[in-house]
């Protein structure tokens, strides 16, 4: 998407009714929805030099591979498939394929999948009661305050039953290990973060996980299209938001939420030239890095929740209410990290799609994260025959991300030998993540 350089009058301002802060997928659908109902008066600001956000693919090998979003989830009520399905973007003839998970330990031995089965039955079960919480009117035990707690009690007393040691051993580390697939799920360092009587708030769609034929980055294109391209500008970060520009400040402004009150513009003088009187009405400004500034009447500001948190208290101006302040403060995100791994050739049984890896627990605490980072890779899953994919999340995938390709082929490398008892996996030739 080349940036539209157009000149406009008055020295870099420019005027239009509608600003979109952010082309991800929240901006181009706000586009999308105002073209479709004949609005088009408005401006995207994208500070990337491409749209999508969060949503990229790029090319390994022969491939294209989604570095970000991958699946649309549910069917049912989802408005993103029904995009999707508009525009044949859903191979609804596709048969998905058969995916067999095996389970290894740091011995390099297989787990039964009798085994596994069990113990993933289990934890599913353990799991659903704790969304329960969130409709019933029984408390969880005193004490017991996060899924990560609530999961490792169910499971402490279902391990209790298990005589034999090493069964009761090769179980436990079976639980760990779908805990370590849930913070990449839930997008957490440790389960221990997720609030036991919230997580039944979240509804999820019926349908499973569907995967686009041409990948989930083909979901942009029946958005852009729509687009007129001068309305989409790249390379535009956002440095100032002015808001209520017209609006005479009252003692009770930075409390309350003004966005549905009737703009009350601010007398002009009669030295203003009718030009000046144009600009002049106008309820906000954007400031971009570029100097360039826009002025408008409404603002629809998509910055992902990471940028706000760090320049929340800078960028608005006036500042935002105290409640979306503290809401900014109280919400959490975290970090999931996909590490992809490209081969010359295969390596795994063509049978296997999936390698979870069951960690021993440290024998003692040890807090040097440069240490014991890699042990947070919960599984390797094939994307093909040559392209596997890792995942990471929390402080561990923070601390990956500070580290060389390099480093993190020769870890993979003997991660997958150690699990796998098989010394002459060769190296990846590319990683990326």
């Amino acid at each position: 998407m080349e940036q539209n350089e157009t000149a406009e009058p008055n020295n870099n301002v420019h005027k239009t009714k509608i600003i979109i802060i952010g082309g991800g997928m929240a901006g181009l659908s706000a586009a999308y929805h105002l073209t479709k109902n004949g609005v088009t008066d408005y401006k995207i600001l994208e500070a990337r030099g491409r749209i999508g956000g969060r949503i990229v693919q790029i090319p390994i090998g022969n491939e294209k591979v989604e570095l970000g979003a991958n699946w649309i989830h549910g069917v049912l009520g989802n408005p993103v498939y029904e995009l999707a399905m508009q525009h044949g973007l859903v191979d609804i003839m596709a048969c998905p394929k058969p995916h067999k998970i095996v389970a290894a330990t740091e011995q390099g031995k297989q787990v039964p999948f009798a085994t596994l089965h069990e113990i993933y039955e289990a934890y599913l079960c353990f799991l659903k009661r704790c969304e329960e919480y969130f409709i019933s009117q029984y408390l969880p035990p005193e004490g017991i305050d996060s899924v990560g707690d609530h999961i490792k009690l169910e499971a402490s007393l279902y391990l209790d039953k298990i005589k034999d040691p090493q069964e009761r051993h090769l179980r436990e580390l079976l639980f760990e290990c779908l805990l370590k697939r849930e913070t990449c799920i839930s997008g957490c360092d440790d389960m221990n973060e997720i609030d036991l009587l919230e997580i039944g708030s979240y509804t999820e769609l019926q349908g499973g996980n569907i995967v686009l034929p041409n990948g989930y980055s083909s979901i942009l294109e029946p958005l852009r299209k729509v687009i007129p391209k001068d309305n989409l500008l790249v390379n535009h970060p956002v440095k100032q938001i002015k808001w209520n520009c017209n609006k005479k400040s009252t003692k009770d402004d930075s409390d309350s939420d003004d966005s549905d009150r009737t703009v009350i513009e601010s007398p002009s003088t009669s030295r203003e030239s009718s030009c000046e009187k144009v600009l002049s009405r106008h309820n906000v400004e954007v400031i971009c890095d570029n100097d360039k500034k826009f002025i408008g009447d409404h603002v629809i500001c998509t910055l992902p929740l990471g940028v706000l948190k760090h320049k929340v208290n800078n960028i608005f101006q006036p500042p935002l209410p105290d409640y979306k302040l503290e809401a900014i403060d109280r919400l959490l995100f975290g970090t999931v990290d996909k590490i992809l791994l490209e081969y010359e050739r295969p390596f795994l049984h063509p049978n296997i799609t999936e390698v979870l890896l069951l960690w021993e627990p440290e024998m003692e605490k040890n807090d040097d994260i440069s240490k014991n980072w890699y042990k947070k890779i919960y599984s390797f899953a094939k994307i093909t025959e040559t392209l596997i994919l890792g995942w990471i999340s929390g402080k561990e995938a923070e601390y990956m991300e500070t580290l060389s390709n390099d480093i993190i082929i020769e870890t993979c490398t003997t991660i997958l030998r150690k699990f796998l008892n098989d010394p002459f996996i060769p190296k990846p030739k590319s990683c990326a993540w």
